[in-house]
């Protein structure tokens, strides 16, 4: 961000309505932490002083959440309205989103939703949502995420995300976050969610999947899910002579912990990933490790 307002500093002509860069095309802005702060003040007016560009035919966000809270959801409602300005309909618009925070993107109430809206990612996805736009790919990862081969603890220790009914408001959804509670689906039972294509988790832990299944149901399009397991599973299972891998807590890197998606998403190709791009590949028709039955 501190580059964007170099830029147009640097570049200030009399005529206001030049454009600073007139052959950019694409931009991707780092935001908060290291990368800068973003917060409504006096220098934020410096972005306002020309025109970026004519047109951006793609935007690429990364916005680093963290308890200092350095980046706000005002400053961020500005940046992207600046941008709206450059961009039309089929502009692609992509959003990562980091979680440096120690409380992490549980389930938040309303009172606590509105103390610490900076901090969580959802206020930042809806920000965009509210301004019209359509999310390409939206990317949620944890920064503060321990070892998936240390999740063998009690429940209140786990640090996992909250997954919003707003996130499959996207293309790709990517996530590199152990997932915990899932919107019910009841209180949503009529949305459908027509725009999602593909699905991933990587290296992470999904704490239930029959729920995580029944919430990815109401995006019909849903052509394919992917999950990576950790590095050097597969090596770590063949090592092991306990069976510790066997227990409930790794079944989501298994291929028996997902025979449900051959009755919840029949349409959908699912595989697992390996990290050294060794795939299982789950595609119902045509598949080299067929799920088994549920």
């Amino acid at each position: 961000l501190l580059t964007v307002h170099s830029i147009l500093e640097s570049t200030y002509t009399s005529d206001p309505t030049t454009a600073a860069m007139p052959q950019l095309e694409r931009i991707t802005v780092h935001i908060g932490e290291e990368w800068g702060k973003l917060l409504i003040s006096h220098t934020y007016d410096n972005l306002k002083l020309r025109p970026l560009c004519a047109y951006l035919s793609e935007v690429n966000l990364d916005v680093k959440l963290s308890d200092v809270e350095v980046v706000t959801c005002s400053g961020f409602r500005s940046l992207v309205r600046y941008f709206l300005e450059m961009t039309d309909s089929n502009t692609i618009w992509n959003l990562t989103l980091e979680d440096c925070t120690s409380n992490g993107q549980g389930y938040y109430g309303p009172s606590d939703m509105n103390r610490c809206r900076n901090k969580v990612f959802i206020s930042y996805v809806r920000i965009l949502l509210d301004l019209g736009v359509a999310i390409n790919r939206l990317t949620l990862l944890d920064r503060r995420k321990i070892s998936p081969y240390m999740m063998i603890m009690s429940l209140n220790k786990r640090r996992s995300l909250y997954m919003y009914p707003d996130f499959k408001r996207c293309r790709e959804l990517f996530v590199c976050y152990d997932i915990g509670l899932v919107a019910p689906l009841f209180a949503h039972e009529n949305d459908r969610f027509l725009t999602l294509r593909i699905f991933e988790v990587d290296e992470s832990h999904v704490l239930y999947k029959s729920d995580l299944l029944e919430y990815l149901s109401t995006a019909p399009n849903l052509s394919e899910i992917r999950v990576v397991v950790p590095s050097t599973w597969a090596k770590r299972v063949s090592s092991c002579k306990r069976g510790c891998f066997t227990s409930p807590d790794f079944a989501c890197f298994r291929p028996d912990g997902w025979c449900g998606v051959q009755t919840r998403l029949p349409t959908t190709k699912f595989a697992l990933v390996g990290s050294d791009d060794e795939s299982i590949d789950g595609n119902h028709e045509n598949s080299r490790t067929q799920l088994p039955s549920a």
